[in-house]
């Protein structure tokens, strides 16, 4: 009681953006590491199996790059980390420079900023 908690596998409809659900303590429940958000949390597992998804769509497709807009966003991210060991490359588009600086930082090769100069970092 009183711990911030993460969960999965629940049923009857339950989603991860519920404000209140009800799930197995012993099955289905586990603590938050301090530091992490709740709202992080809430997107702990759709966003990996999200990129899964689109980098196994862009694959079967044929494709060995693909553009993600709204890139500085936590999905956007995930592409960043995930897309070397998919061996995909991933053109990110974002807004502002500052964006465009944190996605370099966890290792972006090729970032678009629209807003602004609009010029390739």
């Amino acid at each position: 009681v009183g711990s911030k908690v993460g969960f999965i596998g629940l049923k009857g409809g339950q989603g991860a953006y519920s404000e209140y659900v009800v799930a197995n303590g012993m099955e289905a429940v586990f603590t938050l590491p301090d530091g992490v958000a709740v709202e992080d949390a809430a997107s702990f597992f759709v966003n990996p199996y999200t990129v899964l998804g689109i980098f196994d769509t862009a694959r079967r497709a044929g494709a060995s790059a693909l553009v993600h807009t709204a890139a500085a966003s936590q999905l956007g991210v995930m592409m960043v980390k995930l897309a070397p060991e998919a061996g995909l490359e991933v053109v990110n588009v974002v807004r502002r420079e500052e964006q465009a600086e944190m996605l370099r930082g966890l290792g972006a090769k090729h970032v678009v900023v629209s807003g602004g100069s609009g010029e390739e970092a």
